[in-house]
């Protein structure tokens, strides 16, 4: 199970936010404060991108930026990010590393996946790249 704390706001709130748990399993992401459940979505259901302010989750309309400052990397590479700010990218390799990632895959509708994704699989020390394109 990956569990992940951290805080919720809206874009251009400031200050610390709302705590919150996010629990990404079974293709979902849960999300909940104080007890209550604030979210339950299927992954496919929320569009999310990293930012250096944190991420950017957008559901049913809405969009509110997850810190997750303490374990971001872990949280982008849970959840299958594959595009981040600099910082976190070298970070998310770092723990791909760490992890043994033994394969990456990459899908997309653009050529240059198999560019991104060898790259990727450079940057873990893998093997292996799978690409798959998708035509809409």
């Amino acid at each position: 199970m990956s569990t992940y704390h951290g805080s919720l706001k809206v874009p251009g709130e400031t200050g610390p936010g709302l705590g919150v748990v996010v629990d990404l399993t079974d293709g979902r992401i849960r999300i909940a404060a104080g007890g209550a459940e604030i979210g339950d979505w299927a992954r496919d259901e929320v569009r999310i991108h990293a930012d250096d302010d944190g991420f950017h989750l957008r559901a049913e309309g809405e969009e509110v930026i997850l810190d997750v400052s303490d374990d971001d990397a872990a949280f982008a590479v849970d959840y299958g990010l594959r595009a981040a700010p600099p910082l976190l990218r070298r970070r998310m390799a770092a723990l791909m590393r760490e992890r043994k990632i033994d394969a990456v895959v990459t899908v997309g509708t653009g050529g240059d996946k198999m560019f991104w994704g060898r790259l990727a699989a450079w940057r873990a020390a893998s093997s292996s790249v799978w690409a798959q394109a998708f035509v809409a």
